[in-house]
């Protein structure tokens, strides 16, 4: 048994070389390094790794199909609609002195509140649908809200945005919480609205009067707003004067 291990390790010897002895991989055989003294083989790179963008790619796309290419985006909710020119949207009604007492629960949650009942009513004054992804509301230089998501809003429609609550108006009128202060000063100021910084409406209101100031005739681009008891009651968030859907046309008020 012994004289066979000798032979077989003798074999091997003959069969397999071993390492070059070296102190410097120049000294080694091309696509060798030297490493412990010893020149040993590199891998290939190239043999050693898989072709992952051929991995990547499914069997069933075609030619043109990019491994980083963005996926599919769902389609805007209103993509052959136009943004808001100066004049399309409008700030129709800002209710900034809150009523006092139950009767100054402006947005239907059974409590009034002195900065969750202050509102600022927006109104699609054209005939077309208008995409308000991007349009600011600024109360003075600061932005209460913004569009960020895609919004849809129809010809005619108004819609209200509240600070904080939970506002409880009729299902057919949208209503956005903006879950910051409003900031409308009870002594007077302005509601801006913007679109990539370009001015669409201005609004300004005066002191003293304990009910929403609105436009009179409501929806018009240049109409002076009044307080609202000057066309009856103290706000319609959402709504005419009157309390007619604003979709419906809004008769003028006999101030």
């Amino acid at each position: 048994m012994k004289n066979l291990i000798s032979i077989i390790a003798l074999a091997l010897s003959g069969c397999i070389e071993p390492p070059q002895q070296c102190r410097h991989t120049s000294e080694c055989d091309k696509n060798q390094i030297c490493r412990a003294q010893k020149c040993e083989g590199l891998i290939s790179v190239e043999s050693s790794q898989t072709d992952i963008s051929q991995q990547a790619v499914p069997d069933d796309v075609g030619p043109d199909f990019e491994e980083d290419a963005a996926p599919d985006l769902p389609p805007h909710p209103c993509a052959s609609a136009s943004h808001p020119l100066a004049g399309d949207l409008i700030i129709n009604e800002v209710n900034a002195n809150v009523a006092a007492g139950d009767d100054g629960d402006a947005n239907g949650d059974g409590k009034r509140d002195a900065y969750s009942d202050e509102f600022i009513e927006l109104w699609n004054t054209t005939s077309s649908t208008l995409r308000l992804d991007g349009v600011e509301v600024r109360v003075g230089d600061a932005i209460k809200w913004k569009f960020d998501e895609p919004y849809c809003m129809p010809p005619g429609q108004a819609m209200v945005v509240f600070a904080h609550g939970a506002p409880n108006l009729s299902p057919d009128i949208p209503v956005v919480v903006a879950e910051t202060r409003l900031s409308l000063s009870n002594s007077g100021g302005s509601v801006t609205l913007t679109l990539e910084e370009v001015e669409l409406d201005h609004f300004e209101w005066g002191p003293d009067a304990e009910c929403s100031w609105v436009r009179a005739p409501e929806g018009a681009i240049d109409a002076i707003p009044v307080p609202h008891t000057m066309c009856g009651g103290l706000f319609s968030p959402g709504r005419c004067c009157d309390g007619t859907p604003t979709q419906d046309g809004c008769s003028a008020p006999e101030l």
